[in-house]
């Protein structure tokens, strides 16, 4: 995976950086969602091109996809339109950290686990 691939397999550096990424999205959706709201385009494009690069990272693929998505409303000035795109990020991102902890919980066993929920 993308996340062993940057950690060499250090099984802690990869918990660390998947405890760290528990606690930054849920910010950057908060921020996705208020430029949403605002019909902020750049602000959109800022948070949604910042949450897929940490999606991509830890491997979380279909997360950097929607992010992608709304990354391009942004650009093109219709951040206004993001709404259900919003949603359903919203809804791929509980799925995705419910993963993550049961992951975290059982100590990452050294099986080849995909977060591409």
């Amino acid at each position: 995976s993308r996340l062993k691939s940057a950690t060499g397999g250090n099984q802690s550096v990869e918990q660390a950086i998947l405890k760290e990424f528990l606690l930054s999205v849920p910010r950057m959706l908060i921020r996705c969602e208020l430029a949403v709201d605002t019909a902020d385009g750049a602000g959109l494009e800022h948070w949604a091109h910042t949450l897929k690069g940490s999606s991509r990272t830890v491997g979380a693929e279909k997360l950097a996809d929607l992010c992608q998505e709304l990354e391009r409303l942004g650009k093109q000035g219709q951040a206004d339109q993001g709404t259900s795109l919003l949603a359903r990020l919203q809804e791929a991102w509980e799925l995705l950290s419910a993963h993550i902890q049961s992951l975290l919980e059982t100590g990452m066993p050294e099986s080849e686990e995909k977060l591409a929920a």
